[in-house]
């Protein structure tokens, strides 16, 4: 799938891309942001701050998770239903 990203809306950033996600709860600019916010606004919880692509990536195996066990549930209850 190809990733799509918007230029960062932060003043004097909009020519770089918006591929990074600052996770951090407490963060006054938490969310999606540039390479570029990272180094002036969220150098305190760089470790907080993940690539777009990783977040996806991390956000899908969840999913996937969930869709595993709600489908295993559907079998017992059919297996269940059939004994």
């Amino acid at each position: 799938m190809e990733q799509k990203f918007i230029n960062c809306s932060e003043p004097g950033h909009e020519s770089n891309q918006a591929n990074v996600i600052c996770l951090e709860k407490n963060c006054h600019k938490h969310g999606l942001i540039c390479s570029y916010c990272i180094i002036i606004d969220h150098k305190s919880h760089v470790s907080n701050c993940v690539p777009y692509s990783d977040f996806l990536q991390a956000l899908s195996k969840i999913n996937m998770a969930k869709v595993k066990e709600s489908l295993n549930i559907i079998s017992s209850e059919i297996i269940k239903w059939n004994s």
